[in-house]
């Protein structure tokens, strides 16, 4: 009884095959997970969160979850962080995965995945793939504990995994104690519900629960004294337990008749004492072992031999005797204390200096076994004191050792080092250059200035000074401004060396050019190519390409721009790769797009974006997919542009350090202007001023953008003129984007303002003159000039050139310009033939709120147009666009999103984004659902289409 009644309150998942005493008080948590279980058996999946303080009996319900699972028929994966102090990145997942009796994966699976490069954000798409295959075998059961010790890269790969999953048979189950658990892992746990996942607050047992775990340990109904005494416990498991245990071992009850009464008064002690007496009842060996081992969480019997300075055969009879006592349990070769408060309690009999010196010399053992690094580290700092050289430096190893998984936990390490080293040990600067990096890198940068404005500046070396700022320029999480700024104060400091100085002149210039500041850039970039070409730094010469391309695109030299992209085509490298084949091959495809090569753009960022996957360079990726999503949005693409952009905006969310939302959140609210959606254009207003009020000009001019054009929707054409005004481009089209100048000028007529439009048309004219041939840049112009000066003539040729331009958008406007140029002419005819033009093309792009507008207008008059695209339903297989049905089609054939985004070049995120729109119109959540309902001739019919 006395086994049987520990486990059924605490029981780990991994004893499930051991056999459960009755589970009390916990009737509605089962229903809901046997509810979960039947219905990932019925091919649809979901998040359950236990949530619930230290002994409430979450592990409990995992441990009953996978029972139930078995019976069910569903495979199981369970995990936990192996470590509260230093949790280990991905741990729960991978042990999941991997760990156990039956693993779903074999180790070499592992290794495999562990060798990729950019860890953070391939490992987590190799976890996915994985999962996603289990899956589709068959349904499955994921049950993760003691998420509150997991670190944010676990919560953040578990938020992206489970949505991205969503229409597979998968119960997730996860456990945490939320209000334990550090501050961003409390904030990053209910993302994980975000998608229909429900949250159980487990609290204590009601007194019928008690009086059963009273009968199950006790063996009898409890008298009303017990009772009181019972609900000192406040109905948690594990306490009450303990003690009822407690008050049996002391003799304090008495057992007639059925009826348990107590013959003592008090208490059988605080938990401490009741450990105390636990432990003074074990072999003395068997306590001095169980103190040892309460320094460690799991711990293996060498690890504890070499504590004891004993060999591990001396201690099998200690081991036993705590198995013998439910106080350890032994998993998978591994040892550990049934519930961390057991662990606790007994660690607490140690005097506290003498838990110091064992942590200590835990990690000197763990080290000498090659232990986790972070799991020393969290016993160094336990155990260290300001100057102690030798945990510092272990500190700052395991820092470096996680800064590519966890830059969040390395940072903390980092600084936890720096809090041992004094400023006078040689280590100090470059452990204070190393923080600032790290916590730059988590987007904790008031805590890194402030640590450099007090420490970086005066105290180190002037050349490890300026590599340090080097690497903080090139840090894309940091505004330019601020990256700029950094080049500047290295630039100030005496005695560095020339390579270094250039390679800061070429960033400084490149910095101040993405900011927007065109005009402070270009000085500052004759000098950097004179110090380039002085010192002959590859690195330099690189940040001098990138900043002439930007330089050239900002003036519209967009010839110029090509040109020098293609300088060293055919030539040997001379610029690292990173550099030219990822910064300059957005600018590439950027510069296509403005010259009306669009399809050559669009070619060039899918190889972009395979590139990025095979290298799995998650930065990149991202990168690609924002252009894209522009791309696809000047190519009239309407629907994939937006999922393009919403896919670009779940990569930054689920891999962070891939930088702003900035293009994917502007674009998305262009699309909503055009479709009408106006939820969408409300909430990228909201975000559109918050980057509005950020004081980097480029990033406002695109904030400004979007403002503008919603203004003049509503109406306020003066409102739209004040958010475009610019002391470097005043009224002008934002940086990257040549064919503004027309909208430009109809907000400037609106609002009375006719030079304002005229310097709109010296703006087009001057891009048109700059890149001769280019009938994109000269229909722009021709629009923008015929509109400013009533020129119908202007404006009929505009429409000639941009039809072959390849910018359906682009010409439904200009097509509109002309029919009220033809109608005021009073030539109706060739007015309503160009309005009905423009009324089709809007429609073929999917424009539905300028389509209808057009469609009002013909009505006035007095022609009816049936629309030339027939419009979409919102729901069943007529609702999907090609692109879903593409997806749709292989995932209904058992490709998984993997293999669906390579057989389609796209993006896992963009798959996943197709899908879950699909699955919204088809009324559907699972991907077995979508495999039956494709069997219908409805989806032959529609695919066929």
């Amino acid at each position: 009884m006395h086994s049987k009644a520990i486990g059924a309150a605490t029981g780990r998942a991994g004893t499930h095959h051991r056999r459960l005493a009755p589970l009390r008080g916990r009737d509605a948590e089962l229903e809901l997970i046997g509810e979960a279980l039947g219905a990932a058996a019925a091919g649809r999946g979901s998040v359950l969160l236990l949530d619930g303080p230290a002994g409430i009996g979450k592990t409990r319900l995992l441990a009953e979850a996978t029972v139930m699972a078995g019976r069910n028929g569903l495979r199981m994966a369970t995990g936990r962080p192996p470590s509260a102090a230093a949790p280990m990145p991905f741990a729960p997942l991978l042990g999941a995965l991997f760990d156990g009796r039956r693993p779903l994966f074999p180790a070499t699976v592992l290794r495999d995945l562990s060798t990729r490069a950019d860890q953070r954000y391939w490992l987590v798409q190799g976890i996915q793939a994985l999962i996603e295959e289990a899956a589709l075998d068959g349904p499955l059961l994921i049950a993760l504990d003691d998420l509150q010790w997991a670190d944010t890269e676990t919560l953040v790969a578990l938020r992206t995994v489970t949505a991205a999953l969503e229409g597979l048979p998968i119960t997730w189950m996860l456990a945490a104690r939320a209000g334990e658990a550090a501050a961003d892992v409390r904030a990053a746990l209910p993302a994980l519900l975000l998608d229909g996942g429900r949250r159980v607050r487990l609290g204590g047992l009601d007194d019928d629960a008690v009086g059963q775990v009273v009968g199950d340990v006790l063996g009898g109904a409890a008298s009303a004294s017990l009772i009181g005494l019972t609900a000192r416990a406040r109905g948690n498991p594990f306490l009450l337990v303990e003690l009822l245990e407690g008050l049996r071992e002391d003799g304090m009850v008495r057992r007639e008749r059925g009826r348990v009464d107590l013959v003592a008064d008090g208490l059988p002690g605080r938990l401490r004492d009741a450990m105390l007496q636990r432990l003074d009842r074990l072999a003395p060996e068997t306590a001095q072992m169980l103190r040892v081992a309460s320094i460690l969480r799991r711990f293996s019997i060498e690890h504890v031999a070499a504590l004891l300075a004993a060999s591990p055969a001396t201690l099998l009879a200690p081991v036993e005797d705590a198995l013998r006592a439910d106080l350890l349990t032994d998993t998978d070769g591994q040892l550990a204390f049934r519930h961390d408060l057991l662990r606790e309690a007994v660690a607490t009999t140690l005097p506290a200096s003498m838990r110091r010196t064992l942590q200590r010399q835990a990690a000197d053992v763990l080290t000498a076994a090659g232990g986790d690094p972070l799991t020393v580290a969290a016993h160094l700092v336990a155990s260290a004191d300001k100057g102690d050289r030798e945990a510092a430096a272990r500190l700052r190893a395991a820092a470096q050792t996680l800064a590519a998984s966890d830059a969040g936990r390395a940072a903390d390490l980092s600084r936890q080092a720096l809090a041992l080293t004094f400023e006078d040990d040689p280590a100090w600067g470059g452990l204070v250059a190393e923080t600032v990096v790290l916590l730059h890198a988590v987007m904790r940068g008031d805590e890194a200035d402030a640590l450099a404005a007090t420490a970086l500046d005066r105290l180190l070396p002037a050349e490890q000074e300026a590599d340090v700022r080097l690497s903080l320029a090139t840090l894309s999480l940091r505004s330019a401004d601020k990256r700029a700024a950094d080049n500047r104060r290295a630039l100030a400091l005496t005695g560095v060396s020339a390579g270094l100085r250039a390679r800061h002149g070429a960033l400084l210039a490149q910095n101040v050019a993405l900011a927007g500041r065109f005009a402070e850039a270009r000085p500052l970039l004759a000098r950097a190519v004179a110090a380039a070409q002085a010192c002959g730094d590859v690195r330099a010469r690189a940040a001098v390409r990138l900043t002439e391309v930007t330089l050239e695109e900002a003036d519209g030299r967009y010839d110029g721009a090509l040109a020098r992209l293609q300088h060293d085509r055919g030539r040997p490298r001379a610029i690292p790769r990173m550099v030219e084949d990822d910064a300059l091959q957005v600018a590439h495809a950027r510069v296509l797009a403005a010259t009306g090569r669009l399809g050559e753009g669009l070619k060039l960022s899918s190889v972009g974006m395979a590139r990025a996957r095979r290298d799995h360079r998650s930065w990149l990726l991202g990168c690609w997919s924002s252009w894209r999503s522009q791309l696809l949005l000047d190519a009239g693409a309407l629907g994939d542009a937006g999922v393009e952009a919403e896919a670009a905006l779940a990569l930054a969310d689920g891999a962070a350090g891939l930088g702003t939302d900035l293009d994917g959140a502007l674009i998305l609210g262009r699309i909503a202007l055009h479709t009408g959606d106006a939820k969408r254009v409300r909430s990228s207003l909201r975000r559109a001023r918050e980057l509005h009020a950020c004081g980097v000009p480029m990033v406002r001019r695109h904030a400004a953008w979007l403002l503008a054009l919603v203004a003049f929707d509503d109406g306020r054409a003066g409102d739209a003129l004040a958010w475009l005004a610019d002391d470097e481009l005043p009224y002008a089209a934002p940086f990257a984007d040549v064919t503004h100048p027309p909208m430009v000028v109809r907000m400037a007529l609106a609002a009375g303002q006719p030079a304002i439009a005229a310097a709109a048309v010296q703006r087009a004219e001057s891009f048109a003159r700059g890149n001769g041939g280019n009938a994109l840049l000269a229909g722009v112009a021709a629009n923008a000039r015929g509109l400013c000066h009533g020129r119908l003539d202007d404006l009929l040729e505009a429409v000639a050139l941009l039809r072959g331009a390849g910018r359906p958008l682009v010409l439904a406007a200009a097509l509109e310009d002309a029919a009220d140029a033809l109608l005021a002419a009073g030539r109706r005819e060739a007015a309503l033939q160009a309005a009905g033009e423009a009324s089709d093309t809007w429609e073929q792009t999917g424009a539905i709120a300028d389509a209808r507008r057009m469609r009002r207008r013909l009505r006035a008059l007095g022609v009816h147009r049936r629309a030339a695209v027939q419009v979409r339903p919102k729901q069943g297989w007529a609702s999907l666009t090609e692109s879903e049905l593409a997806v749709v089609r292989l995932v209904a054939e058992g490709h998984t999103n993997r293999q669906v985004a390579q057989r389609l070049v796209l993006s896992p995120h963009t798959v996943s984004t197709h899908l879950r729109h699909a699955f919204t119109k088809l009324k559907i959540n699972s991907r077995v659902e979508l495999a039956r309902i494709a069997l219908d001739p409805e989806l032959a019919e529609a695919s066929a289409a």
